[in-house]
């Protein structure tokens, strides 16, 4: 089956505020952190498969290079040792002629040794440079070699410890093929989205084994997935983090809450207007008729004053995290300010339409 995204993204509206890259790349502060994330594309989206896709091939090239400089380093050391062997072996009387073998030996070395990794540099330039097909969309990471891939059952995994060393050609085809398995073929247990075509280019690359393609194996296939969070789960989530500080579940359950006091009030308000009371005890019925507006208020801006007030925000249902971006701190507490000011209108409506009633005793 062939999965696309649709595109409803509203680019003027988030120029100020962080991007997918920086998000991804761990360059941004909660709410609208990492963690926070892919708590969002898990609990609300359902689609955490794509932040997995994304963070298990960032891991899978950065094992890739991790080998190109393993492999580098090996070439080298053999030829540098091959160089004192033979000098050492060297008699007295062939001396110069053996120096001249040597280097001619160790210039055909060198030059078997660039013709290797000639290939692979000139396709990792034009990958950084984004003059490739297989374009990465942004500029490389600077990742530690300890990073941390997000798990579909669990927040976030323990992390992976790749090594500067002892990196081997078998290890990056055991990734390349549980990456492979895991979301790009058909009975893949989490499959992305993907068009069948990629799906295609990506399987003929893995049954070439060629390590250079086995690098850039699934470039194109994660930049289309970061294009699809990019243009349709990120406005969603910047608009539920950076707007607000409650999750959905919250959201509604103060909804019902709010709706079942604000029906308490106006009980009591009709209450009192039928028996006829004075209109000094009206005024009583106006708290809850307030306090219900004011919990209705909060699930229409999906801000609730008091935890932007002791400045936190709502990760999962009922925990809570600080927020450490000063801008959205701000954003949140004058939104809060709004939630309180448009609740007190909608009291003072109310108010002022059951103050002028007249009382009648049924």
């Amino acid at each position: 089956m062939d999965l696309t995204y649709s595109n409803s993204s509203d680019g003027s509206r988030f120029q100020q505020l962080p991007t997918l890259w920086q998000v991804l790349h761990r360059k941004t502060l909660p709410p609208v952190c990492l963690f926070n994330f892919y708590l969002y594309m898990r609990d609300h989206e359902r689609s955490s498969e794509e932040v997995d896709f994304w963070l298990d091939v960032t891991a899978h090239e950065l094992l890739w290079r991790l080998y190109v400089r393993a492999t580098k380093r090996r070439l080298t050391q053999e030829r540098m040792e091959r160089e004192e062997r033979n000098a050492g072996e060297a008699g007295e009387a062939g001396e110069a002629e053996e120096r001249k073998r040597v280097r001619e030996a160790a210039a055909a070395l060198a030059l078997a040794e660039a013709e290797m990794l000639e290939s692979e540099q000139r396709k990792l330039q034009q990958v950084e440079q984004g003059n490739s097909p297989f374009s990465l969309l942004h500029q490389q990471t600077d990742f530690p070699f300890h990073i941390s891939l997000a798990n579909s059952n669990s927040q976030l995994a323990s992390p992976i410890t790749l090594g500067t060393s002892g990196v081997t050609k078998e290890d990056l085809q055991e990734s390349a093929e549980r990456i492979y398995y895991k979301y790009l073929t058909p009975q893949a247990e989490t499959p992305v989205r993907i068009p069948n075509s990629v799906r295609r280019r990506v399987a003929q690359l893995m049954d070439s084994k060629i390590m250079i393609d086995l690098g850039l194996v699934f470039a194109e296939a994660r930049e289309i997935v970061f294009e699809g969070m990019e243009s349709y789960y990120f406005p969603r989530f910047i608009e539920a983090r950076v707007y607000g500080n409650m999750v959905h579940s919250h959201r509604v359950a103060r909804a019902v809450l709010g709706l079942g006091i604000l029906f308490f009030g106006f009980v009591i308000m009709f209450c009192l207007i039928f028996l006829n009371r004075p209109r000094s005890l009206r005024r009583w019925a106006v708290i809850p008729i307030f306090v219900g507006i004011l919990i209705c208020t909060t699930f229409q801006f999906n801000i609730c004053p008091l935890m932007a007030a002791f400045g936190v925000s709502e990760a999962k249902w009922m925990q809570f995290g600080k927020i450490k971006e000063p801008h959205i701190m701000m954003l949140h507490r004058k939104r809060a300010v709004k939630v309180v000011v448009v609740a007190l209108l909608y009291t003072i409506c109310v108010g002022a339409i059951f103050g002028i009633v007249p009382g009648h005793r049924l």
